[in-house]
């Protein structure tokens, strides 16, 4: 029993043995537990910080704030983000995931056999999602962010509405070489059109915290701009 001991642990039974070769399920095994282990940690810092974030503000949050939050040290925190714009970065792209995550949302990379009813269902998504009341207080929370720091606003600006732009490009970029779209700038007629869906109902979410709009006037709402957009962007 001891020899088998000894092979096992080397001479100190407490101390294991890293000459001896575990068997390849058993690594395989550990290595999947530890990936799982930091996943799931990982995880956890990411809501816990999103939280404080979303309720605290990023500049008035700490690390500390996020460790007695969630336990774990400082150097937990590093070792996984480097720094306090890795974590916020981890952060919004989880929020940004939110935001876009919504089926309305999954946008075409070309028209359909119907263009106007593609822009109908991204236009009812987008104002879903804009006016949802966990989107207007994201919204805020940027607009604070990029006031103190421009190139953390930037950041969220191109991985929040500037993704939404991107689709919408591609899409409109596709309909204009099948020649089913009259547009000579992709970037900017998607700019423009997601700007005459906001109306006024963006500001007034911010400004005066309504978001319980009418949903018969949403959609009309949509319906009119989807009209003269493509009454516009038509062929002649």
């Amino acid at each position: 029993m001891d020899t088998i001991l000894s092979q096992m642990y080397g001479t100190d039974k407490y101390h294991v043995n890293r000459n001896v070769r575990r068997p390849r399920r058993m690594i395989a095994a550990l290595q999947t537990s530890e990936r799982r282990s930091n996943l799931t940690r990982r995880e956890q810092v990411i809501a816990a910080a999103r939280e404080l974030f979303l309720s605290k503000g990023f500049v008035h949050t700490s690390i500390t704030d996020i460790t007695d939050t969630v336990g774990g040290s400082r150097r937990d925190i590093y070792g996984m983000f480097t720094d306090k714009e890795g974590l916020f970065n981890a952060v919004l792209q989880s929020l940004i995931a939110d935001v876009l995550s919504p089926s309305e949302m999954t946008f075409p990379a070309r028209p359909g056999p119907d263009i106007a009813q593609d822009l109908r269902t991204f236009g009812k998504g987008l104002l879903a999602n804009m006016l949802d009341p966990a989107t207007v207080t994201i919204f805020r929370q940027f607009v604070s962010i990029g006031a103190a720091r421009p190139e953390i606003g930037m950041q969220a600006y191109l991985s929040g509405p500037g993704v939404v732009y991107r689709r919408l490009a591609t899409y409109l970029a596709a309909g204009a070489s099948d020649g089913r779209l009259k547009i000579d700038d992709a970037d900017r007629t998607a700019r423009i059109f997601v700007e005459m869906l906001k109306g006024d109902y963006q500001l007034r979410a911010l400004m005066t915290n309504e978001t319980a709009f009418d949903r018969a006037d949403l959609a009309e709402h949509v319906e009119k701009v989807v009209t003269l957009f493509l009454n516009g962007a038509s062929p002649r």
